[in-house]
């Protein structure tokens, strides 16, 4: 046998995620089908750290003021129970069996930290919400946040697309998720954080009749994608059932965030009104050409805040570059950014619908190197020039 031969026997592609399979083993019936996984050789890896967890609870627990033993005792204590201590979680693409803490324990151990920060009764509200994102480019960086945050206990994700190896520019994956639909990539790393959180996935991408026909209910939405009469789609349905919209988007070293609050302000205008009524019409006919789709954006983004390198890739677009660039510091900024709007909207903080951004030079206060469109006859001078 050659070598190539040797690598093709052993080559697979990543499975694709599949809702993890909870198992307490303190029941007869989940300790039986889990030795049946064993038996038929369904079981890769087992990971089972009880030893942390035991001395983490202690430690968070007693602080509570919750305990009257020692820390020796309590370990002890959870040792005694044996595998049926916490939840046992199976996972069918690596077919791996991992050891989670209960569920209420679990997401304290997670927050603890952030308690005085974030209150108890703060993180249960934002626990309990219900986060609709789709676009996972920077939208994988926006779920990212969420999750760290435990901001979600549902999370509706939207998609059809593959990871391909440019995404990596600003999606933070290795060369095994290449060619894997978006939608597993980010499901499976949500799932091994936080095996608990309800996952709803729509691997077509947004469809407001899906909403309707599976009546999934959201608190927040998260538009993300590129395509324009999604977008629409998206705050028509936003406006129609009174629910909040939130787009981030990262240009070179700026993040924009546009909020619509159709929840607390239901008279706020698509796209906050930057886009003229004849053009939102031309969307939902279909009739707009793509370059004025490009036009209609970059007016849309404003153009002091596209820089003149943007600018020139978008220019370049199917020439010498394939897509527009999103660069990983940004994105995974703005995906913090867009988190953290969501949190003040689910705790009911006064965010008003508008455009708020956060400008990277500015901070630094360091310029573009090669300057800003100021205005629209600027911007055509340097289309016409490139």
């Amino acid at each position: 046998m050659n070598i190539q031969t040797m690598i093709e026997s052993k080559a697979h592609n990543q499975e694709p995620w599949q809702e993890p399979l909870m198992l307490d083993l303190s029941d007869s019936s989940d300790s039986s089908y889990a030795e049946k996984l064993f038996d038929n050789n369904k079981v890769n890896s087992v990971v089972d750290k009880i030893g942390h967890i035991a001395i983490d609870l202690y430690k968070m627990r007693s602080l509570e003021g919750d305990l009257n033993v020692s820390e020796d005792g309590y370990v002890d204590e959870i040792n005694g129970q044996g595998v049926g201590f916490g939840k046992w979680f199976y996972f069918p693409w690596d077919k791996s069996l991992t050891r989670y803490p209960d569920l209420e324990d679990h997401r304290d151990l997670r927050t603890f930290r952030n308690k005085v920060l974030i209150t108890r009764e703060e993180q249960k509200s934002l626990y309990e919400a219900r986060i609709a994102v789709f676009g996972l480019s920077v939208g994988s960086s926006v779920v990212n946040s969420l999750v760290m945050s435990g901001i979600g206990g549902t999370l509706i994700l939207g998609d059809f697309d593959v990871l391909e190896l440019t995404n990596t520019n600003r999606i933070p994956e290795n060369i095994e998720s290449v060619g894997s639909e978006k939608i597993d990539v980010v499901a499976k790393k949500i799932s091994k954080i936080d095996p608990y959180i309800n996952q709803v996935h729509l691997r077509n991408g947004f469809n407001g009749t899906d909403f309707e026909d599976q009546n999934i209910e959201y608190d927040i939405m998260f538009d993300e994608v590129d395509d324009i009469k999604s977008k629409f789609e998206m705050r028509d349905l936003s406006m129609r059932l009174k629910k909040p919209i939130v787009m981030v988007t990262d240009a070179d070293g700026r993040i924009i965030v546009d909020v619509e609050r159709y929840d607390t302000q239901p008279n706020t205008k698509l796209f906050l009104g930057k886009i003229k009524e004849e053009s939102l019409k031309e969307i939902i006919e279909g009739s707009m050409s793509d370059s004025d789709k490009k036009r209609m954006l970059a007016r849309f983004i404003g153009f002091t805040n596209i820089s003149a390198r943007l600018i020139k890739s978008a220019t370049l677009v199917g020439k010498e570059v394939r897509g527009l660039p999103q660069l990983f510091i940004t994105a995974n900024a703005g995906g913090s950014l867009g988190a953290f709007t969501a949190r003040e909207i689910i705790l009911g903080r006064n965010i008003k619908s508008g455009r708020y951004s956060s400008n990277f030079r500015s901070t630094l206060k360091t310029g573009s190197p090669d300057g800003v469109i100021k205005d629209i006859s600027s911007f055509y001078t340097f289309l016409k020039n490139s």
